[in-house]
C-alpha cells in the first residue's frame, strides 16, 4: 500500500484506490476524484507551487471498506506539514490584542528571549519604544471616594465627593488637595466638548450677522433675507441651550435651593457666589 498526497485538495490517497493518476515532469501524481484530476491536468504548475489548502490538525482516518466487496475506498485525509502547521499559529498584539498571523504580520520584536507579532506598524512602534508599559500597565491611581468637597463660596456647605453647592450651583471642590490622588476631569472635558462644538456653530453665525456689512449684502441676495436669519437661528439655540446648559442649571438651583438666612440681627442672602448682608431688627432676638 503506496501512500501519496492529492496536490489538488491535499487530501491521502492510496495509489491502488486512486480515482485517477497523472504523469507530469517525469512523476506521477495520484487523485482522490476525477474533479481533482481534471483540475490538475489544465494547469499542473498553479497547484504544485501553492501549500495545500486544507488543514494539517486533524487527525487521520482509517479506509472505508465496502461489505462484500475486496476494493476499498480512500477516505480524504489532510497531511500534516510544516507549512499547515505555520499558517494555523496565531499570536495576540500585545498593543491592541488582536489576533496576528506570524505569515501575514506587520512587523515582529523580541523582547527578552520571546517574539512579539503586530497587526500594524502604529503598534509596532508604540511596543518597541516602551516594552515594559505596554506587558506590564501600571494601574492608575484613582481618587478616594472619602474626600470632603466644600463651596469655595460656602464653606459651611461640606459633603462627601463631589457635587454643586445647594445654595450657589457652583461645584465644589476638595476641602484637602492631595498630589498623590488622580485628578477628576469630568467636569473639565465636558466644557471643552461643548465649548469646541459651540464655537464651530457660532463661527458660521458670526460670518453670516457680519456679512451684511458687505456691500451690495451678496450673501443675502443669493440666500434671502428671512432664510439668512432663521440659518442664524437654527445655529445659536444649540449653543445657547446645550453649551450654556450647566450655566441656566446652576442658576436655576441657585435660586430654588438659596434660602434666606438669619442669625440675630444679621440676614444673609447668597446668589451664584454673591453674599448680600443686610440689618434685620425684625428678626433680631
Amino acid at each position: 500500500m503506496t501512500w501519496h498526497i492529492d496536490p489538488v485538495c491535499g487530501m491521502t490517497v492510496d495509489s491502488a484506490t486512486a480515482a485517477g493518476k497523472f504523469d507530469y515532469k517525469g512523476e506521477t501524481y495520484y487523485f482522490c476524484n476525477p474533479h481533482c484530476q481534471q483540475k490538475f491536468s489544465s494547469d499542473p504548475e498553479s497547484y504544485l507551487n501553492k501549500p495545500p489548502l486544507m488543514s494539517a490538525m486533524q487527525a487521520q482516518q482509517p479506509m472505508v471498506q465496502l461489505g462484500g466487496k475486496s476494493k476499498s475506498l480512500p477516505v480524504m485525509m489532510p497531511m500534516p506539514t510544516m507549512t499547515t502547521l505555520a499558517e494555523t499559529e496565531t499570536h495576540i498584539d500585545p498593543v491592541c490584542g488582536m489576533t496576528v498571523n506570524p505569515a501575514t504580520a506587520a512587523g515582529k520584536h523580541e523582547h527578552k528571549g520571546k517574539e512579539y507579532y503586530f497587526c500594524s506598524a502604529h503598534c509596532l512602534h508604540k511596543f518597541s519604544t516602551d516594552p515594559e508599559s505596554v506587558l506590564n500597565p501600571k494601574p492608575q491611581a484613582s481618587a478616594p471616594t472619602d474626600v470632603e468637597y466644600t463651596c469655595p463660596m460656602h464653606s459651611e456647605v461640606i459633603q462627601i465627593g463631589p457635587g454643586s453647592c445647594p445654595k450657589c450651583g457652583m461645584a465644589l471642590e476638595p476641602k484637602v488637595f492631595s498630589l498623590t490622588a488622580a485628578e477628576d476631569t469630568s467636569e473639565l472635558d465636558d466644557m471643552k466638548r461643548r465649548f469646541w462644538i459651540s464655537l464651530a456653530l457660532t463661527l458660521p453665525v458670526f460670518l453670516l450677522a457680519m456679512s451684511e456689512m458687505i456691500p451690495g449684502q451678496p450673501v443675502q441676495r443669493a440666500l434671502g433675507h428671512h432664510p439668512v436669519v432663521w440659518l442664524q437661528f437654527a445655529l445659536s439655540m444649540p449653543v445657547v441651550l446645550w453649551g450654556g446648559w450647566p450655566f441656566f442649571e446652576r442658576g436655576w438651583a441657585s435660586i430654588v435651593k438659596s434660602q434666606p438666612e438669619h442669625v440675630h440681627a444679621d440676614c444673609h442672602w447668597h446668589r451664584c457666589g454673591f453674599s448680600i448682608q443686610r440689618r434685620c431688627d425684625a428678626f433680631a432676638q
